[in-house]
């Protein structure tokens, strides 16, 4: 069995432990379907070990922190081998373990550095209508086919100062990706079918490590970012930046956005611990 982070096998049981039950279910991105860590589904165990509630596990050949997303047999994530230098999405059988499709999709030439407790492939694929977005940071986004082929790639140029960490947002037709480089911040909107990138917002400030979520609103929807030192809603359809929020001294927020109560709930903490809750309209 090929040597493997421990931290990445564990990913791997725990998820089919409680997908398994109901492998009709999906869950499509980061979070889950509406992207806030909630299911509707029922009968799940709330307790496993070694020899109770799994149905498999598997090695996967490298490491990445990105979470497993899924759709009806399919399960992907993302990870890296070679000191990042060869990155892969990985396709494994829900009812059988076995490994469908495993595509390297982009081979930097060079290492490159990452925290310690970061890894080459810590965004979240999305998968969605036959079709898997993948996103590794300043080194490669693509599309693939759920059938293991490449449709489109692209590039989007920041320095990160921790590594890839935010995992891209799917909207309409849209595939919005959160560049936040320590040289340069920025939103990027890509064309979902091409590639070619739609609207860009630049923003300042220094490095997040966020992803945003789309709410709902009266006013139609928006995509709330947890930027360093301010909170920022954006139209996802056009880039146009809608209201903010000053947060404080902070930057390299980590925690998502969430929606309840008709009230966006937002953390951060680098130099002090922040918790705010803002109406959707600013």
């Amino acid at each position: 069995m090929p040597t493997v982070s421990r931290h990445v096998a564990g990913v791997v049981i725990a998820f089919l432990l409680i997908t398994c039950p109901a492998l009709a279910g999906s869950w499509p991105q980061f979070r889950g379907p509406d992207g806030q860590g909630n299911s509707a589904e029922t009968g799940l165990p709330l307790t496993w070990s070694t020899t109770e509630n799994f149905a498999w596990k598997i090695a996967i050949p490298g490491s990445g922190w990105s979470s497993p997303v899924i759709e009806g047999d399919q399960v992907w994530m993302t990870y890296g081998i070679r000191e990042g230098r060869s990155l892969h999405a990985i396709c494994v059988s829900a009812a059988t373990s076995r490994v469908v499709h495993d595509v390297e999709v982009f081979a930097p030439e060079k290492e490159f550095t990452i925290h310690p407790t970061n890894s080459y492939a810590s965004p979240t694929p999305i998968i969605s209508g036959g079709h898997v977005y993948v996103h590794f940071g300043p080194h490669g986004t693509a599309c693939l086919t759920t059938a293991g082929s490449t449709v489109w790639t692209a590039r989007l140029p920041h320095v990160t100062g921790y590594g890839p960490s935010s995992s891209p947002v799917l909207h309409e037709d849209l595939l919005i990706v959160p560049c936040h480089g320590t040289d340069t911040c920025y939103l990027a909107a890509l064309d979902k079918k091409t590639g070619k990138e739609r609207w860009r917002l630049v923003h300042a400030g220094r490095c997040s490590e966020s992803t945003p979520l789309v709410i709902p609103t009266a006013d139609g929807d928006q995509l709330v970012c947890n930027f360093s030192e301010r909170v920022v809603s954006v139209d996802p359809r056009t880039g146009k930046e809608l209201w903010t929020v000053a947060q404080g001294d902070n930057f390299a927020q980590v925690p998502r956005p969430v929606f309840g109560h008709g009230l966006v709930y937002v953390s951060g903490g680098y130099f002090g611990p922040v918790v705010q809750a803002i109406k959707p309209e600013g």
